[in-house]
């Protein structure tokens, strides 16, 4: 019987911000298939798993604002993964003293 090899899990490089309209996650998946990638949300999350060889890609992230779930977009390109999750109610920031 052969033994399985073991995927070695990794938090993708990301980048994730705020538009006025859009909660925007930029992933980095180098050398990962557009049909190998999962992407899952929930009311206050995102998730995906990627795998690539001996590698697994993973992450979520938490939506701390109202948005539209069953809008939510994605595209892969140059091995760069963009979800878009629409907001519904942006809430208004707080500027904090440093003192």
């Amino acid at each position: 019987m052969k033994e399985e090899k073991r995927k070695i899990t990794l938090a993708p490089l990301s980048c994730f911000y705020i538009t006025s309209d859009d909660y925007v996650l930029e992933v980095h998946l180098p050398g990962v298939k557009k049909e190998d990638i999962e992407v899952k949300s929930t009311d206050d999350t995102i998730c995906l798993s990627a795998p690539r060889g001996d590698v697994l890609y993973a992450g979520c992230w938490v939506l701390t604002q109202e948005v539209d779930g069953d809008n939510i977009r994605a595209s892969l390109e140059n091995g760069l993964l963009t979800v878009k999750v629409p907001l519904i109610r942006p809430k208004e920031a707080k500027a904090v003293p440093i003192e």
